[in-house]
C-alpha cells in the first residue's frame, strides 16, 4: 500500500477519532458515568499523542497499530458493557473498513478475522463473566451477520482499490 494514502488515512483516523472520543467523553462525565468518560478522554488522548508522535517520526505501520488497537479495544469494551443504553456494539462496525484501509485487503483480512472471532467469542461464551451487557440471541447472531456482511462488502472495495 502506497505510504502517502496510508498516511493521510492515519491523519484522519487519529484526529477525527480523537475528536468523536472526547465529543462523547463529555456528555459521558456530565451524566456521572466516570468509567466511560475517562477511557473515552483516554483514548483521546492516545489518539492525539498517536498523530503527534507519527508526525515526528512518519511511522505508518507502528501509528496504524495504535489506531486499529484504540479502536479495537474500545469497541471491544462497548461490546462487552453495551455502552449507552445498548447502543455499544454499534461502534464495532468503525473498526472494518479502518483496518481495512490501514492494512490493505491481505493482512486486513487476518486482522479482521481475529477482531470477529473474538467479537463472537464474547458474544456467545456461555457463562461469560466479562459480558456485563445482556444481549438476546437474535441480536448476537445478527450482530455477527451484519458484521460479516459489512465486512465482506469493504473487502470488496479495498481490494477492487488495491487492484485498480
Amino acid at each position: 500500500m502506497d505510504g502517502e494514502r496510508q498516511s493521510f488515512v492515519v491523519a484522519l483516523f487519529s484526529t477525527v477519532g480523537a475528536a468523536y472520543l472526547f465529543f462523547f467523553g463529555i456528555p459521558a462525565l456530565l451524566r456521572q458515568d466516570y468509567l466511560l468518560g475517562v477511557l473515552l478522554g483516554l483514548s483521546g488522548l492516545a489518539a492525539i499523542i498517536n498523530y503527534l508522535v507519527f508526525l515526528k517520526i512518519r511511522n505508518y505501520r507502528t501509528a496504524s497499530a495504535v489506531v486499529v488497537a484504540i479502536t479495537a479495544i474500545f469497541s471491544i469494551y462497548l461490546l462487552i458493557t453495551g455502552g449507552v443504553e445498548g447502543t455499544g456494539p454499534l461502534w464495532c462496525y468503525v473498526a472494518i473498513p479502518m483496518i481495512l484501509f490501514l492494512y490493505g485487503p491481505r493482512t486486513g483480512t487476518m486482522v479482521l478475522a481475529l477482531y470477529c472471532i473474538v467479537l463472537a467469542l464474547l458474544l456467545f461464551i456461555p457463562g461469560n463473566s466479562f459480558q456485563t451487557a445482556d444481549y438476546s440471541f437474535a441480536f448476537k447472531s445478527r450482530f455477527l451477520t451484519v458484521f460479516l456482511a459489512v465486512s465482506i462488502m469493504s473487502f470488496v472495495h479495498e481490494y477492487s482499490r488495491y487492484k485498480a
